[in-house]
């Protein structure tokens, strides 16, 4: 497991340049990163691991959950927005076969995810995410093309629903033409 420890360790490992770890919880909920010169960035991940104890079942629980979702979010997108220089971005769940997959939701806060805490991702060419059980919408798309000016590829599962994925995917098979 890489932590905000380790990852001070390396800084100067070949200039920092990329990570690739696994079982973030602590990176992301911990100390702020160090290596703020990073290009490259895969993390799998899930961060469903401090709520899985809770009744959602209850009131009190759900809103508990909600609560620890939105804090885990906020950091993680606070984390990753702190990479400036960023440029390929992937994304995926740790656990692939759990209904509990959770990571980073890639949508707008209006639609409930923190998108917009990656504003400061200008030199982002590519975003990958897989296994993440995504609900993106044309607005999302739009808000990537028009925030990330290097942006090129954007590839994962979009949505869900079947159709609603193929939609997405002929849209921003549109928008990387243009």
């Amino acid at each position: 497991m890489i932590s905000g420890t380790d990852l001070a360790r390396i800084e100067n490992i070949d200039q920092g340049n990329q990570i690739i770890g696994e079982n973030l919880e602590r990176m992301i909920l911990g100390e702020d990163w160090i290596c703020l010169g990073l290009k490259l960035l895969c993390l799998r991940f899930d961060l469903s691991s401090k709520t899985m104890d809770i009744d959602r079942d209850t009131p009190e629980g759900k809103a508990m959950f909600q609560r620890q979702q939105q804090l885990e979010q906020y950091h993680a997108f606070r984390q990753i927005g702190r990479l400036t220089l960023l440029q390929d971005l992937h994304i995926s769940n740790q656990r692939s076969n759990t209904e509990n997959e959770r990571s980073l939701d890639l949508r707008l806060g209006t639609n409930g995810g923190g998108l917009e805490g990656l504003e400061t991702l200008k030199e982002l060419k590519r975003i990958e995410f897989h296994n993440t059980k995504q609900e993106l919408s044309k607005e999302e798309v739009d808000w990537m093309v028009s925030q990330w000016p290097s942006l090129n590829c954007i590839r994962g599962t979009y949505h869900p629903d079947n159709a609603k994925d193929e939609d997405l995917a002929k849209y921003i098979s549109e928008q990387q033409k243009n």
